[in-house]
C-alpha cells in the first residue's frame, strides 16, 4: 500500500478523501496520529 509506505519512510503527511474510511485506514491512523487524516466527500457530488 502506498500510503503505508510513505507514512513508513517518516516526514510525508497523507490525506485520503473518500465517502468512508476503511478499517486499514483507521488502523494506519491509529499508529501515525497527525500524519494521515481524512477527509470526507462523495467525488460524485461535485456540484459542478
Amino acid at each position: 500500500m502506498i500510503t503505508r509506505s510513505l507514512l513508513g519512510q517518516g516526514g510525508w503527511t497523507v490525506y485520503g478523501i473518500s465517502r468512508n474510511t476503511t478499517p486499514e485506514f483507521d488502523k494506519l491512523s491509529g499508529q501515525y496520529p497527525g500524519r494521515l487524516h481524512w477527509l470526507s466527500y462523495d467525488l460524485l457530488d461535485s456540484g459542478g
